[in-house]
């Protein structure tokens, strides 16, 4: 794995949008994206819109937990859901 191609710092979609970005203009750039948090999935979207590229024919999409936004975009980009609930009931039996 290229630690080069993990982007951390903020969740925001500004962040993600600029981070997508820079990704896309690397001479090897990522054919796929991981957009980790609730709200950057946009600024992923509008990244991808800004460079031309299709999803899913030029580069993959999936997101997590903003179901709204991945069924907007045909075809439906990937999404990961997380059960928050089950997750705090879990942690807090592991305690």
């Amino acid at each position: 794995l290229d630690p080069m191609l993990i982007r951390t710092g903020s969740f925001t979609a500004e962040f993600a949008e600029q981070q997508l970005i820079d990704l896309l203009a690397l001479p090897h750039r990522p054919t796929a994206v991981i957009a980790g948090g609730v709200n950057m999935l946009p600024g992923v979207l509008i990244a991808i819109r800004a460079a031309g590229l299709r999803i899913p024919h030029d580069i993959s999409v999936v997101s997590s937990t903003n179901p709204e936004l991945c069924e907007l975009v045909m075809p439906t980009i990937t999404e990961l859901r997380v059960d928050y609930s089950a997750m705090g009931v879990e942690a807090s039996q592991l305690m």
